[in-house]
């Protein structure tokens, strides 16, 4: 009886030792405020002094958690909910604060060329489908539909323990529908524009850059 359990956990041992990971959970740890150039966000360091308006705080909070399953060594699903707040925001005669607020769903499929399943080096591609809006003094003024693209190239380690880590760079085109997601802010007698979030347009192009960092767990 004694050689028969033996052998079972020798078995068990044996496939634990060659198994690949399957799943893999992420999150991005900039829970904490993150800089301005993540939020694509405008500061006036010199405020009109007439009109008294301002940034408040050049951060944004940013949460969002990564699902990962391996279909096959090559291929994928990834699945990311995201929720982003604007710290700070618009602050005007230091009473009235505007801001911007999102709720993203991202999903698509990483392509890993070498066959590596869970790890190494990827290209992904994902649809982006969400909700971004505006308050002012904490009250929804006027929201609107965020709808997209996000692509990327990236390499993800994964350690003996689990412990993982991806770092990745891409661009995204993020829209909104209506396509003036602005109010105007009496105020100050001019608009507020809604931000993307997940990434910062350089050179006027048409597209905005972006970079990854996550780490978690995989299994």
């Amino acid at each position: 009886m004694k050689k028969s359990y033996i052998l079972l956990l020798s078995v068990i041992l044996i496939a634990n030792t060659n198994a690949e990971e399957n799943f893999s959970i992420q999150f991005n740890p900039l829970l904490f405020p993150t800089l301005t150039l993540i939020c694509n966000m405008d500061i006036d360091f010199m405020p009109d002094e007439d009109k008294g308006s301002e940034r408040s705080s050049p951060f944004c909070f940013v949460a969002d958690v990564q699902f990962q399953y391996a279909i096959n060594k090559k291929f994928t699903l990834f699945i990311s909910p995201s929720f982003v707040r604007e710290a700070g925001g618009l602050e005007i005669n230091g009473t009235t604060h505007y801001r911007n607020n999102g709720l993203d769903f991202i999903t698509g499929l990483l392509y890993r060329p070498y066959g590596t399943g869970l790890r190494g080096m990827y290209l992904g591609i994902f649809p982006v489908i969400g909700w971004g809006y505006i308050t002012r003094d904490e009250k929804i003024i006027k929201d609107f539909l965020n709808i997209g693209y996000m692509t990327e190239i990236g390499y993800e380690w994964i350690w003996k323990k689990g412990l993982s880590l991806t770092l990745g760079f891409g661009i995204c085109k993020i829209r909104q529908i209506p396509s003036s997601p602005s109010v105007f802010a009496p105020e100050i007698d001019e608009i507020v524009e809604y931000e993307n979030f997940w990434g910062v347009n350089l050179w006027e192009l048409p597209f905005d850059i972006r970079m990854r960092f996550s780490t978690g767990y995989s299994f």
